[in-house]
């Protein structure tokens, strides 16, 4: 059985730590966001079947924000680095077992 969850980028966080703590409230604070992405989960019998951007895949699922629009057409314009942390920064995962096992097994 697949594990489906949302999954916010390091690098997010990072810059809402630097946005300051008066633009959100103390329980909006996002608290889990591995440096590693979906690798996180290998260690523990899951990889990655599936990834979706919510900023950058967004108009493949008629989704697409005036915001995401924007950075769909500036990203090929930015430094390979800064695309690096942009992608993969807001989405959602479907893992996977990896060992073969249940999802209930550990």
């Amino acid at each position: 059985m697949p594990w489906v969850t949302e999954l916010t980028g390091a690098q997010v966080v990072s810059r809402l730590r630097n946005a300051g703590d008066d633009i959100r409230p103390d329980d909006a604070k996002a608290r889990f966001a591995p440096v590693e992405g979906t690798a996180f989960f290998e260690p523990h019998g899951w990889t990655e079947a599936a990834y979706v951007d919510l900023f950058l895949d967004a108009a493949s699922l008629g989704r697409e924000s005036v915001s995401g629009r924007a950075l769909r057409v500036l990203m090929p314009l930015l430094p390979a680095k800064v695309r690096a942390n942009l992608k993969r920064g807001l989405g959602v995962a479907r893992l996977e077992r990896s060992d073969g096992a249940g999802a209930g097994s550990e």
